[in-house]
């Protein structure tokens, strides 16, 4: 697919889905996420973004052969926005809706060519009610195009973890187990994940990946876990950007620090923004940053000071 051909397929439909979560499958991924527990008849809000992505009417492999790319060819989650109307339930079907917001090439120092495309998803609840938004940008390594152009390449760029101001108000830290392929696998079984480059070795190896890619919805659970640990209540959480700098691997020691950044109050209630980093810390890599626009109520924000 040369330049021209990917920005013709901004604006694609894709077909409506149907998605639902449910108690089995949520109990699996909360395991393999180290996860909390989650009130009964509601989900963790990375379902915001599982949802959206398994409940379309394209699988992962009717997408990439969409975009004329090989299964095996590195695809990855590059990071997203969601925002939720509402908190999400479990058992209930949800309409998924989809569409092709974005796409555009890019260079990178030691990547090469790659495509950026995102897909907007919407989720209905059964009374055709919208209960979350989703963006997900796809990374896809595109090695033809990296063969053919022999434009300079840009430096690498550093990817800096949230820092804290001296307004912010720090959560507690979280500390991630240590990631295992069976953990991996896991998510791979609740998201019927077929993506090759999350278990395989030598496959990593030879894109030049450190290991098998730990899921991007994994890591985005993490940083949910930190807020939810702090106690903030799923009502609370309005909306979450993030974007994935790095990748995390089997092996790995993943730690999540969060600030609150901003406050403001208005009608009685408290309306925060949190800065959120996913690190290794023993390799000094950031896997990830993201910022939670939350609101609460006076209880609430009293509980967590």
């Amino acid at each position: 697919m040369d330049e021209k051909e990917l920005h013709k397929i901004v604006g694609t439909e894709i077909p409506n889905g149907e998605y639902v979560i449910t108690e089995d499958n949520q109990n699996l991924f909360l395991q393999a996420t180290f996860s909390p527990e989650i009130p009964k008849g509601l989900a963790h809000p990375s379902y915001g973004h599982l949802a959206t992505h398994c409940g379309k009417g394209w699988s992962l492999a009717e997408f990439v052969s969409y975009l004329d790319v090989p299964i095996d060819s590195g695809l990855l989650f590059g990071g997203g926005k969601i925002s939720f109307s509402k908190p999400l339930e479990t058992s209930i079907p949800y309409l998924v809706k989809a569409r092709i917001s974005k796409a555009d090439r890019k260079e990178g120092s030691q990547t090469g060519v790659f495509d950026r495309v995102t897909v907007t998803s919407q989720l209905y609840d059964i009374n055709n009610v919208l209960s979350c938004q989703a963006d997900e940008t796809f990374i896809i390594p595109r090695s033809e195009a990296t063969k053919n152009n022999s434009s300079k390449k840009s430096p690498p760029r550093s990817k800096p973890s949230c820092q804290k101001s001296p307004q912010s108000s720090e959560m507690p830290k979280l500390l991630v187990p240590t990631i295992g392929l069976k953990e991996i696998e896991t998510v791979m079984k609740v998201m019927n994940d077929i993506n090759p480059v999350h278990t395989d070795f030598s496959l990593a190896h030879d894109l030049g990946l450190r290991g098998p890619v730990n899921q991007g919805p994994s890591n985005l659970a993490y940083m949910f876990n930190c807020l939810l640990q702090w106690g903030i209540e799923l009502e609370s959480l309005k909306n979450v950007e993030f974007q994935f700098h790095n990748i995390s691997c089997p092996g790995d020691d993943l730690t999540v620090t969060g600030y609150s950044t901003s406050t403001i109050t208005h009608n009685n209630n408290y309306h925060l923004q949190c800065s959120l980093s996913l690190d290794v810390p023993d390799e000094m890599i950031n896997v990830a940053v993201a910022t939670a626009d939350l609101i609460l109520s006076k209880s609430q924000f009293l509980k967590l000071q």
